[in-house]
């Protein structure tokens, strides 16, 4: 339990929780899709959305394995037939401390049918701004400062690495 709500697992509710330290705005299993695939309904309840961000987010804690191609094929089609036209990422993997510098690295799927790997979580230095950039580069920010940091990288954010410090030691307890 954190939050109010009853996550599925501990990486869930330390997701759930760097977004709150964040400020990212979420909603956990708020609803279900009925996506088509091949003349056959696939029911569908991502993890996370983030309005602010317009993007779903699942959570998968299988270590270092990428998703499994039917979690990528579910993470397609909710990307190509949500109304909302967001992107939806799969973040796999507990918070590591490995993972300090490319935090959030994960698998994004576009309404367009595009993909980006290492779509990474991402500070504008300028205004605070997160979101997910492919790569950590701040040209991919959708902020307006976004043209002043063309190649510049961000994976050390220190607000997202002291973040990810405290969640990551966080235990929940029965």
């Amino acid at each position: 339990m954190y939050n109010g709500y009853h996550f599925r697992s501990q990486t869930e509710g330390k997701w759930a929780m760097v977004f709150d330290k964040l400020n990212i705005d979420y909603t956990y299993e708020s609803d279900s899709y009925e996506l088509n695939y091949k003349n056959k309904i696939i029911n569908y309840l991502p993890d996370f959305y983030l309005p602010d961000l317009n993007r779903f987010i699942e959570v998968k804690n299988m270590g270092a394995q990428p998703p499994l191609i039917e979690e990528c094929r579910k993470a397609m089609l909710l990307a190509q037939q949500n109304a909302l036209k967001a992107d939806v990422t799969i973040l796999f993997g507990e918070i590591h401390k490995n993972q300090n510098i490319k935090h959030g690295s994960g698998r994004t799927y576009c309404p367009d049918a595009n993909i980006k790997f290492c779509d990474v979580l991402s500070e504008c230095p300028h205004c605070q701004k997160i979101d997910f950039c492919i790569d950590g580069k701040l040209k991919h920010m959708t902020c307006s400062c976004e043209q002043k940091y063309k190649e510049e990288s961000n994976f050390q954010s220190k607000r997202i690495v002291e973040t990810l410090k405290e969640i990551r030691q966080y235990r929940f307890f029965k």
